[in-house]
């Protein structure tokens, strides 16, 4: 899945790379393909670059609440400084003791045995958010002793 959608069409796909062209994040040459037919292939410019980290510097308060954004985010943390790496961690980790908590408080005293069901469920949700803050302390603890030259992995 990639920005909501399960399958990336050419309606998908064209429009963004004539924009990107357009802007000159993107650049677009020719090669040959496995069948002998020329193919269009593109590649990131310096602008493209630029572009590129500076949307994940900006990592708002809505993406920290996306798993999938966060991983895509920490999956490109080698283009970013520590200091944005760090933010990072520190807004998604927020978001996910924000909803550990909104868990916790839910009431179960008087759940009629027809909905016991969300008791386990709850208890899994929440594991699954702890867990992500362990793998989030780990990633803390490796950008902290990364040199900053080095690329994060």
């Amino acid at each position: 899945m990639f920005c909501g959608v399960n399958r990336l069409r050419n309606n998908t796909i064209y429009p963004f790379l004539k924009r990107y062209l357009q802007q000159r994040w993107i650049t677009e040459w020719a090669e040959m393909g496995e069948r002998g037919k020329p193919r269009s292939v593109c590649g990131l410019t310096s602008t493209g670059w630029e572009a590129l980290v500076g949307k994940l510097k900006e990592f708002p308060d809505s993406d920290a609440s996306s798993g999938d954004v966060f991983r895509l985010c920490v999956g490109l943390f080698r283009l970013l400084r520590r200091p944005d790496r760090e933010r990072i961690l520190t807004a998604r980790d927020g978001y996910l003791q924000y909803r550990i908590q909104q868990f916790r408080e839910l009431d179960f005293e008087e759940i009629p045995p027809s909905l016991q069901w969300r008791i386990p469920t709850t208890r899994f949700f929440v594991e699954q958010l702890e867990l992500e803050r362990k793998w989030i302390s780990q990633l803390r603890f490796q950008n902290q002793n990364t040199p900053e030259s080095c690329i994060f992995g």
